[in-house]
């Protein structure tokens, strides 16, 4: 959406070799983080093999634990570059300080493609893709009340028209699986299914 117009990794001079023989900055840079990118917008270091989020402080140890082919020389050699550009996310606590991007904002490129099945809370804006973890919440921060008894006429019950505190089918994305990136953000909103994927 708003990368640099070098693939989505932000060109550094003190990154690139001069050897004309080498091919174009473009694919020279690239080279230099891969299997990483790096998003500009929020100063992330991306995957794009597992196509998450890979905050600074933790690139060897993804490198050494997930990219086992790749050299003990080579893995410390991209760690450096990650790590030395300019605002990378180096730690969890920095990743959970991370704004997310406007809903109307297109899906992030390089991560996981964004899903269509987000629920998304009416009081605050808390997204998640379980009903019951909405319930949870909106019962746990909202006081709400599940007006849904149990048994009866399930069919009828199903077929009337229910008030809840919030929406559904919203696009999302998140930044990683697991701790301070496995929150959901809506992307895509009034646009349909967006997905830049790169």
């Amino acid at each position: 959406e708003s990368f640099q117009q070098v693939g989505g990794v932000q060109a550094q001079p003190e990154l690139l070799h001069d050897n004309p023989d080498s091919g174009s900055s473009q694919t020279r840079e690239q080279h230099r983080i891969d299997p990483f990118t790096f998003n500009t917008d929020f100063s992330l270091a991306i995957c794009k093999r597992f196509r998450y989020v890979v905050v600074g402080d933790e690139v060897y140890t993804h490198l050494r634990t997930q990219h086992q082919g790749i050299k003990v020389a080579e893995r410390k050699r991209i760690t450096r570059c990650i790590q030395s550009l300019d605002g990378i996310v180096r730690s969890q606590t920095d990743l959970a300080k991370v704004r997310c991007p406007p809903p109307t904002s297109n899906p992030i490129p390089h991560l996981a493609p964004a899903v269509t099945d987000g629920i998304q809370c009416h009081n605050c804006g808390y997204l998640y893709r379980r009903v019951s973890v909405m319930q949870r919440h909106c019962r746990e921060e909202h006081n709400w009340v599940n007006d849904y008894e149990k048994g009866g006429d399930i069919r009828r019950k199903l077929s009337e028209a229910r008030e809840t505190p919030w929406t559904v089918s919203i696009q999302c994305q998140r930044f990683a699986t697991s701790r301070c990136g496995q929150r959901w953000f809506e992307v895509g909103r009034n646009r349909g299914i967006v997905q830049i994927d790169s």
